[in-house]
């Protein structure tokens, strides 16, 4: 069936802004979840990924009587979202594991949404992405729970419920509508090998292949003691280029003063798709970071610590208190409040700028709603407040924090709710851009202020859209 005006509007706006460099796509791939509806498999979730090289997940396909979930490759050497887009259009999806159904929702009708600037790319990467949506997928998942789980564990090669076969095979994370996201991968990104060694900066680009380099470009701004001395942009023909594991590396050198930081833009057909901040590990005009490093080399601690954050059984106290350590190199006044027995009813750490205002954070290594950590965020950020009210000190403002060690995309079922309550959430990838940051000398001020302003921002969407009834 074709779609409402306002729904094509969205599709046209995303199908628009792939379009000038659309010939780069020649990798795509797919990853879905389905399950069993009256007498066919529904798509519940899934992702195209338009890729620029060979994607690195393997394909594979799991299924069992109610589940079937996948990841498969296209090698017709095209981009595939205006036939993906048009088939679901239709209901049905034509892939090599089978047609999958896509009904429609409400009204009879789909819906679709077009983000230019992906949350989920906002760690230094742009990500365009369009979402497709469907029919409610309640009736297929919790209906049906938890005998999907029990079936997963059944099958002849097992999986420990839905929600590994999601981390297994990377089709999104369900949302209770059915769903179809394509994501229009980077096509450019400075090489993490990027440093300085002294006076000298040494600046790599990465490109999919040949024929992308040669549109591929850098910029660069170089920053002494927090102040920019100089910018510039780098052309294709300006980089000394080499292949490496099938990718293209330039490689380019400047000339930076001692301990400076360099911020690397990398383009293509001059749209930046990700920008880098790289130094000297050996040299920070940061002081606080270089008096932290006397006992943690390059952050080899730190980062040992953020990496277990990551796993199935993280160390959670570990990374509690390295999150202050974070929040000290970044020019707060940090307090670890949660250690002591009889304080684990307190928040994990308070941290104040040097203003004054106050940050009341709290850190976990699991989702936000996990042991109703938000909730009692909030009930602890008005307790300080009251306390300050009753101190004469209402000038003092006060900010409720959740620092996460789990990614955007892992939490997106969470984040309307920490966004009405007013908090601000610092996922995997702002942790990582913090600690690029610790670089040079930050200002707490700002950084406070932005985050402040952030949350306003959030409140103020969800105030704007009861304002429409």
């Amino acid at each position: 069936m074709p779609f409402a005006d306002h729904v094509q509007k969205n599709i046209d706006a995303f199908l628009s802004a792939i379009a000038p460099v659309e010939d780069a796509y020649q990798n795509d791939s797919f990853s879905y979840l389905s399950l069993k509806g009256d007498d066919a498999f529904v798509l519940i979730q899934a992702t195209l990924y338009l890729n620029s090289q060979p994607p690195k997940m393997p394909e594979g396909k799991f299924e069992t009587t109610r589940i079937r979930a996948g990841h498969f490759y296209f090698r017709n050497g095209k981009c595939n979202a205006r036939e993906v887009i048009e088939a679901l259009g239709r209901g049905t999806l034509p892939t090599p594991h089978g047609d999958l159904q896509f009904p429609t929702g409400a009204n009879d009708s789909f819906g679709a949404n077009f983000y230019p600037f992906h949350e989920i790319g906002q760690n230094q990467r742009r990500l365009a992405m369009l979402s497709v949506l469907g029919a409610e997928s309640s009736k297929w998942v919790h209906a049906n729970q938890p005998h999907l789980d029990w079936e997963a564990r059944a099958a002849d090669t097992p999986f420990e419920g839905l929600s590994e076969v999601l981390s297994e095979f990377q089709p999104g994370v369900l949302g209770g509508v059915n769903r179809v996201d394509i994501a229009a991968l980077d096509l450019a990104g400075i090489d993490a090998r990027s440093i300085i060694e002294g006076e000298t900066a040494t600046l790599s680009i990465r490109a999919p292949n040949q024929a992308l380099a040669k549109r591929t470009s850098v910029g660069f701004r170089v920053l002494d003691q927090g102040r920019v001395v100089r910018r510039g942009r780098l052309h294709s023909d300006a980089l000394e280029w080499r292949s490496e594991d099938g990718i293209c590396i330039g490689t380019a050198k400047l000339d930076v003063p001692r301990a400076g930081v360099v911020h690397a833009y990398a383009l293509y057909d001059g749209i930046v798709y990700h920008h880098y901040f790289f130094g000297d590990p050996k040299s920070f005009q940061n002081p606080r970071r270089a008096a932290y490093e006397t006992f943690d080399p390059q952050l080899g601690i730190m980062n040992d610590i953020f990496s277990k954050a990551r796993t199935l059984k993280p160390d959670s106290k570990d990374f509690e208190a390295a999150i202050p350590w974070l929040f000290w190199m970044l020019g707060f006044a940090p307090a670890y409040i949660g250690g002591p027995p009889r304080m684990r009813e307190a928040m994990d750490f308070l941290a104040s700028t040097p203003n004054g205002h106050i940050a009341v954070v709290e850190c976990t290594t699991g989702l936000l709603k996990d042991d109703s950590k938000l909730q009692r965020l909030h009930d602890r950020t008005e307790a300080v407040r009251r306390n300050l009210d009753s101190s004469s000190t209402r000038d003092v403002r006060v900010l409720p924090v959740i620092v996460t060690a789990k990614t955007v995309s892992e939490i997106k079922p969470d984040i309307e709710q920490a966004e009405k309550l007013g908090v601000y959430v610092i996922d995997r990838d702002g942790i990582e851009r913090l600690l690029q940051q610790t670089m040079f000398p930050q200002d707490a001020n700002q950084l406070y202020e932005r985050a402040e302003q952030a949350v306003a921002q959030a409140i103020a969407k969800y105030e704007d859209d009861r304002s429409d009834y």
